[in-house]
This record gives C-alpha cells, structure tokens and sequence, in this order.
C-alpha cells in the first residue's frame, strides 16, 4: 500500500498464491448377494491411485483518489491464473493379477480470468451513490490426457453497478 499525499491518494497491490496437492489410494470391493445371503455374482475389486493438484495465482491492484469533497474515484484490476491437475488410475483385480482399468482418467484444467474496474462514490450528508463498470475475460482450457480430447472458452462481460444508500444513524 502506499498514499501519495493527504489527499486521499492511494494504491494497493496484492499478490496471493495457493497450492493444494493431495493423494489418495481406494479399493473397492463388490459382491452382490440375493435375498437369502448367498453371493448372487462373483467377486469384484477395483483399486485406485488418485493424485491431485492445484495451483492459484493472482494479483490486483486498486487505485483511490479523492476528487472533491465527498466524492471518491476508484479503479483497478485483478488477474488470476488455475491450474488443476486430476489424475484417476484405476486397475481392476483378474486371475492373471492386476490389469488397468477403463475408467482410468488424467484431466488438465487452465483458466485465466482478466477483470478490470472504475467507479465513482459520491456522499450527501445520510445519502451515498455508487456507480462503475467492471469489464471480465475469462480463458478456460480443458484437456483430457486419456482420450485425447479438449475444449477452450474465450469470452469477455461488461458489468455495470449503481448503488443509492440511506444511513438511518450509525448504527444501520
């Protein structure tokens, strides 16, 4: 954060990083029985190694300016960045040992959202108004290893905002 002058000038940057990674080893085991108890069909096991990423970036930075008295300027912009990685190894048991199965899976997930912002708050004694316009990107790429399939979207939105508020007192 850093203020310019005593005039209400100022601007914020952030930068935010999370990373998730998990694991995870199953086994599954069907029988299926009819009504007096005796097992109805034969014996399936399916086991699975399931590990997992996911990295999120972002960074945004805001601008405010005071323009007159009780009247506030304000922009800024936020970009972020997903990265999700999901894998699915399954095997299923057979006489001959362990064989993979084909519900086996391996998906990549990338998005990257764009977003840019201004607004204008005015302030009349008990009264306040807002309005602005927020314009956002997004970019989605998904890609299945397995089958060798993928899909992108590309597409931009324009958010406009007003807001009038009453202050009853000070407590709402």
């Amino acid at each position: 954060k850093h203020t310019f002058d005593s005039s209400g000038r100022e601007i914020t940057v952030d930068f935010d990083y999370i990373g998730y990674s998990n694991s995870n080893n199953t086994l599954l085991v069907t029988e299926s029985f009819d009504e007096p108890g005796s097992i109805k069909s034969g014996h399936f096991e399916l086991r699975g190694h399931i590990p997992g990423t996911i990295d999120i970036y972002s960074i945004k930075s805001d601008y405010t300016q005071t323009i007159k008295k009780n009247m506030r300027f304000d922009a800024g912009f936020k970009l972020s960045y997903v990265e999700n990685n999901n894998e699915v190894e399954y095997e299923r048991k057979t006489g001959n040992g362990w064989v993979k199965d084909d519900r086996s899976n391996h998906f990549i997930y990338e998005e990257n959202i764009n977003a840019a912002y201004v607004s204008i708050n005015k302030k009349w004694k008990k009264f306040s108004a807002q309005t602005g316009l927020r314009m956002e990107n997004t970019i989605a790429k998904g890609r299945q290893i397995t089958n060798d399939s993928s899909f992108t979207r590309n597409y931009t939105g324009l958010f406009p905002t007003a807001y009038v508020n009453y202050e009853v007192n000070k407590n709402h």
